[in-house]
């Protein structure tokens, strides 16, 4: 009869420990919340449970408005893509497919964007996630090259990708932050895909190296042009640019009202400089 390897061992006992620890930390605070909330009716734990899967407005159907929402939920996350708001035509399309999504925020986030610039983003855009996409082609082929644990950690990151990316993509597929996980999970594939493998020569790994600091480079670009330098300035934000003239308006209503006290002049101008 064959003996057990090494492997399955180690996979059992790092099982076994993950459960000792997870039930009393995690599982049975869980469950005793459930159990709290639900007034210690499993039908009522139940239903407090999946209350979210009883509101329509959170899930999607599989369609085109799916895959689209899906997508600008998991550019943003993983590209930032707020430059694709600049450009008319995609906004024409989106507006078409996703009526109800609500552009006019991040619209205002891009509008002193180039088009030009834009445009040159979205080639550097495709182009890295052409790479991406080439080099998890080209990795298939050097499978048996990776070591047991790599495989291991490969066949992980997968199940947690489908299994996460699949629940994002039917509840709120448009909200980026749940997609941060999975970006995280298709940064380590791809981690994986170029250091995971045995080379026998220094410049395959000299070559992995570059293209890895190659594609963090670029899709740092992308990311800061195209996004987060329009997130550093207050003015940029539509919610800011709606409420400051009401926020002004109460502050200097307040300033006159209190006429000639001094303390309480300094004290509202020193909150308005603290907040504003």
């Amino acid at each position: 009869m064959a003996q057990p390897s090494s492997g399955d061992c180690s996979l059992r006992r790092s099982l076994a420990s993950y459960i000792v620890v997870a039930v009393p930390t995690v599982t049975i605070p869980y469950l005793s919340s459930i159990l709290y909330v639900g007034r210690g009716s499993l039908h009522g734990s139940w239903h407090w449970l999946t209350l979210y899967a009883h509101r329509a407005r959170f899930w999607n159907a599989p369609s085109a408005s799916a895959l689209m929402k899906a997508a600008i939920g998991l550019g943003q996350a993983f590209i930032g893509s707020h430059f694709l708001f600049a450009l008319p035509r995609v906004r024409s399309v989106i507006g078409s497919i996703l009526p109800e999504f609500y552009l006019t925020h991040n619209v205002y986030l891009v509008r002193n964007l180039k088009i030009g610039v834009a445009y040159l983003l979205v080639i550097l855009s495709v182009c890295f996630c052409a790479a991406v996409v080439i080099t998890f082609a080209a990795s298939l082929a050097h499978w048996p090259q990776l070591s047991p644990r790599n495989r291991m950690l490969v066949d992980l990151l997968l199940v947690w990708l489908a299994t996460y990316g699949a629940f994002v993509f039917f509840y709120t597929a448009v909200n980026a932050k749940l997609w941060i996980a999975q970006v995280l999970c298709i940064w380590m594939l791809l981690l994986v895909a170029l250091l995971g493998r045995n080379r026998v020569s220094n410049s395959g790994v000299r070559w992995s190296n570059l293209a890895l600091v190659c594609s963090v480079a670029l899709l740092f670009f992308v990311n800061f042009v195209g996004s987060i330098r329009f997130t550093h300035e207050k003015t940029n934000d539509y919610y800011y640019f709606r409420v400051e003239p009401l926020l002004m308006s109460v502050i200097r209503e307040t300033w006159s009202s209190l006429g000639q006290n001094g303390n309480s002049r300094r004290i509202c101008a020193g909150t308005a400089k603290r907040r504003f």
